[in-house]
């Protein structure tokens, strides 16, 4: 295998899954993608590493990232949670006027939502996909177009209070340069805060090939705990805490693999199968036990970059 892990450069490399298929979009990539696990560091990710402009072409028009839709049972799940992270981003935030937040994918700017009613604050981020960094500027958010990985930040060194990052970290090609763009931009004593999936879960172990959290071919890795805390650390961060939210959307969505794999393949609309909200009830009671024990399929992150950089 010629790939070495984007983590710690090894290329001590097992082949875990040599072809994994789209069960939510359908995306059918023109050459053949597996996931591999790097045996030094245990770091999982997608090989052969797919070019920028293969992965452009993994995200379908219907993608949920682009237009969600926010209606039933995941509507209100979704309310809850926009809530709870408001309250956490504001307590992230210092004291004080001039206060800066940037969003590393900020899709269609909904994250911003959060931060309307705060006076005086600076919002912008980075988007990879060119249409919705355009409707982000209309809406008057400082938006950059390009990959998280790719983006010059140079001009923006030391300017924001907060960065937030949920769910990016594992569609980019190279999540290390991520990492240092972002400790980069961030203010001494800044936090980043975001959240992604957690292949060291319960969810991952019933779900194996099937499990949400792959999200193949979108996904080009997996974290765990400790995967993660050793590429915030070696990105020059502190202060690394992992949070364990509940997330019953992702349960769902595995549930909806494994039945279109050994019932039948039903069609959907945005991921969402005709059974997504029974699956989302069952979901969340398994998602609270996982948050109990520390086992969760969907990981939150925090950390800070050091006040002497």
């Amino acid at each position: 295998m010629s790939d070495v892990c984007p983590l710690c450069k090894s290329q001590d490399i097992s082949l875990r899954y040599p072809h994994l298929e789209d069960w939510e979009y359908r995306v059918a990539p023109s050459r053949k993608f597996g996931f591999a696990q790097c045996t030094t560091c245990s770091f999982w990710f997608m090989t052969p590493r797919p070019a920028e402009e293969e992965i452009l072409s993994f995200y379908p028009s219907s993608y949920h990232a682009y237009e969600s839709d926010r209606k039933g049972l995941t509507g209100y799940l979704v309310k809850i949670r926009q809530y709870l992270r408001r309250r956490y981003y504001l307590s992230l935030l210092p004291p004080g006027p001039q206060k800066a937040v940037f969003d590393v994918g900020c899709g269609d700017c909904r994250n911003f939502e959060l931060f309307q009613k705060v006076e005086g604050i600076r919002l912008a981020g980075v988007e990879i996909h060119p249409d919705l960094a355009d409707r982000g500027r209309q809406r008057g958010f400082e938006i950059y177009k390009g990959s998280a990985d790719r983006f010059d930040e140079t001009s923006l060194e030391n300017q924001f209070d907060l960065v937030t990052m949920n769910h990016l970290l594992e569609h980019v090609a190279d999540p290390m340069t991520v990492l240092w763009k972002t400790l980069r931009i961030l203010k001494p004593g800044g936090v980043l805060a975001g959240e992604l999936p957690c292949i060291n879960s319960l969810e991952y172990s019933v779900f194996r090939s099937y499990w949400a959290g792959f999200h193949f071919p979108r996904h080009l890795q997996a974290f765990s705990q400790s995967t993660l805390k050793k590429a915030l650390h070696e990105a020059g961060f502190d202060h690394v805490r992992i949070l364990y939210p509940p997330h019953p959307v992702q349960w769902a969505t595995s549930f909806q693999n494994a039945l279109d794999r050994f019932v039948v393949r039903w069609p959907r609309h945005q991921a969402k199968g005709p059974f997504h909200t029974l699956f989302l009830m069952i979901g969340l009671g398994f998602s609270l036990f996982e948050k109990l024990f520390h086992i969760s399929g969907i990981i939150g992150f925090e950390a800070r970059k050091p006040l002497t950089r």
